[in-house]
């Protein structure tokens, strides 16, 4: 997902969807979170996979990281 590589996410996806809904990161967040902080710096492939993501994995607009210090922060 860091990469933004469109193809390679879509890829991932297709062979890992329940997996690739449940990842977090040493704070807690999920891959949507990890798209949306990196799409306000202008990559349209981070916007890309963001709405792959939502698509896919719905209730991912829901979750909150789940460590400190961005404990309850949801992705929108």
């Amino acid at each position: 997902v860091v990469a933004g590589d469109v193809e390679e996410f879509r890829r991932i996806l297709r062979e890992n969807q329940k997996e690739v809904g449940t990842k977090r990161g040493v704070f807690g967040e999920t891959l949507l979170h990890i798209c949306l902080l990196f799409s306000q710096n202008g990559s349209p492939n981070h916007r890309e996979i963001a709405k792959m993501l939502v698509r896919q994995c719905p209730f991912l607009l829901d979750a909150e990281y789940n460590r400190e210090p961005y404990l309850g922060e949801a992705p929108l």
